[in-house]
C-alpha cells in the first residue's frame, strides 16, 4: 500500500476531525466510556485542529487521496496519533511515528513523550516506548531517540 505523509493543511481539518472521531468511537470504545470519548472527540474539532496547527506540527497520512492517519508533535510531546480502523495494522501508524521522531530528532530533540490510551499501549511499546507513569485512563510513556 502506497502512502504519502505530509504536513496538515487547514483544508484537511474536517476530514481529520472525522477520522479521529471514527477511530475513537470504533477502536477505543472497548476501553473507555462513550462519555469519555465524547470529551476526547471535542478536543479534535475542525476549528481546534486549525488552531492547533498554528502552534503544533501535525502530519497526515494519505492513501489514494484519502486521509487515513494523523500525528501531532509539539516540542518533545507527541499527541493526536490516530489511524482509521480499516488501516490499522497496515503500517500507517508506524510510518507516522517514524516521521514524527525523525522530524524532532532533526531539531535536536533526543527524547519524546506521549500519553497513550490503554488501547494503543502495545503499539507504542512495540516501537520502543517505555511506561513512565500509569494514570487513570492513560499511560505516560517516553522513548530515547538516540538509541
Amino acid at each position: 500500500m502506497k502512502s504519502q505523509i505530509r504536513r496538515f493543511q487547514k483544508k484537511d481539518a474536517r476530514e481529520v476531525a472525522s477520522l479521529i472521531s471514527n477511530t475513537i468511537f470504533t477502536i477505543n470504545i472497548k476501553d473507555y466510556s462513550h462519555e469519555h470519548l465524547e470529551t476526547i472527540a471535542a478536543m479534535y474539532t475542525p476549528e481546534k485542529l486549525e488552531s492547533n496547527a498554528e502552534i503544533k506540527t501535525i502530519f497526515i497520512a494519505k492513501v489514494e487521496g484519502k486521509i487515513v492517519g494523523t500525528a501531532t508533535i509539539q516540542d518533545d510531546y507527541i499527541s493526536g496519533v490516530f489511524v482509521l480502523p480499516e488501516y490499522i495494522g497496515k503500517g500507517i501508524g508506524k510510518l507516522l511515528m517514524e516521521t514524527v521522531e525523525h522530524y524532532v530528532l532533526n531539531r535536536g530533540v533526543e527524547r519524546v513523550r506521549l500519553d497513550s490510551s490503554i488501547t494503543a499501549q502495545a503499539f507504542y511499546e512495540e516501537r520502543g516506548y517505555v511506561v513512565a507513569i500509569v494514570k487513570p485512563g492513560t499511560i505516560a510513556m517516553h522513548k530515547d531517540l538516540r538509541k
